[in-house]
C-alpha cells in the first residue's frame, strides 16, 4: 500500500477524465473492510513517526486510548507488521537511491 497512495488519486483522475478505468487501477491492492481499522491507525501512526525509527508500543496505546480498538492485542500485532514492512520499503528505497 504504501508504493500506491497517490498512484491512486492519480489513475482515479485519469479515469475521470478519460472515461476508462487504467489497468493499474483494476490491478491494485484492496483493503479488506475487516483491516480498515489498522490500515487507518497505522497511517496516523506513521504521519507522526520520528525519522525512521519503528513506532512505539507507547505511542499505539496512546492511539488505543484516543480511538479505541475492538482488539488492542490485534491492533498492536498488526501495526507492527506493518511498520516493519513499511521500514523494510523504506531501506530497500534508500539504498537503490
Amino acid at each position: 500500500m504504501a508504493k500506491w497512495g497517490a498512484r491512486v488519486e492519480f489513475l482515479e483522475r485519469i479515469e475521470e477524465r478519460t472515461g476508462e478505468t487504467p489497468q493499474a487501477l483494476i490491478d491494485r491492492p484492496r483493503v479488506f473492510t475487516e483491516n480498515q481499522e489498522f490500515i487507518e491507525a497505522f497511517f496516523t501512526l506513521n504521519a507522526a513517526r520520528i525519522e525512521k525509527n519503528p513506532i512505539p508500543v507507547s505511542e499505539i496505546k496512546a492511539y488505543m486510548e484516543l480511538f479505541g480498538a475492538d482488539d488492542p492485542a490485534k491492533m498492536i500485532r498488526r501495526i507492527q507488521i506493518m511498520d516493519r514492512a513499511f521500514l523494510e520499503i523504506s531501506m530497500d528505497n534508500r539504498s537503490k537511491k
